[in-house]
C-alpha cells in the first residue's frame, strides 16, 4: 500500500476517534445533567423550613 493511502487512512481513523471521543462526553454530560435534576428533586426543603436558627 503506498504511503499516502495509508496517511489518509490514519488521519480518517483519528477523525472517527474525535467524533467518538466527542459523542461520550456529550452522553455523559446529559447523563450529569439528568442526575442533577435528580438530585435537585430529592434534596431536603429549603434552609428556612429545615434551620430553626432562621425562624
Amino acid at each position: 500500500m503506498p504511503l499516502g493511502q495509508v496517511l489518509e487512512l490514519e488521519q480518517e481513523l483519528e477523525l472517527e476517534l474525535e467524533l467518538e471521543q466527542e459523542q461520550e462526553q456529550e452522553q455523559e454530560q446529559e447523563q450529569e445533567q439528568e442526575q442533577e435534576q435528580e438530585q435537585v428533586q430529592v434534596q431536603p426543603p429549603p434552609c428556612r423550613w429545615s434551620c430553626p436558627s432562621l425562624r
